[in-house]
């Protein structure tokens, strides 16, 4: 997935950029100004593959986010091209919303055991 940096490791080891089906939050942050940090834990049951992906996404704007828990799933995280970019979290549990950024990119990734 090119709209998103640093991307390779992701592809590379689940054959995809993943929609982070069913993927958990471990982490949010909202920093100043205008970054979203984001990890999730995500496995995908037909490879048996699992794996921990840090998010950074850069000079957010429009931010409308709610429900944030102690514990938050994903149904899918929706990255829409463009100028700015849309960034829409859908939830199974907990956070969900919508923001724009100008940038996203992967900071760390890291294999998981299932």
């Amino acid at each position: 997935m090119n709209m998103v940096a640093n991307s390779e490791p992701v592809v590379s080891y689940f054959g995809y950029w993943p929609e982070f089906a069913d993927g958990t939050v471990l982490r949010f942050l909202f920093e100043s100004p205008g970054t979203i940090s984001l990890s999730v834990r995500y496995g995908d049951a037909m490879t048996g593959r699992s794996g921990e992906v840090d998010l950074r996404f850069e000079r957010v704007t429009r931010a409308e986010l709610d429900e944030l828990r102690e514990q938050n799933v994903l149904d899918a995280l929706v990255l829409t091209d463009g100028s700015p970019m849309e960034v829409r979290l859908e939830a199974a549990y907990g956070l969900h919303g919508s923001f724009a950024c100008e940038s996203a990119a992967v900071v760390d990734f890291r294999r998981v055991a299932r």
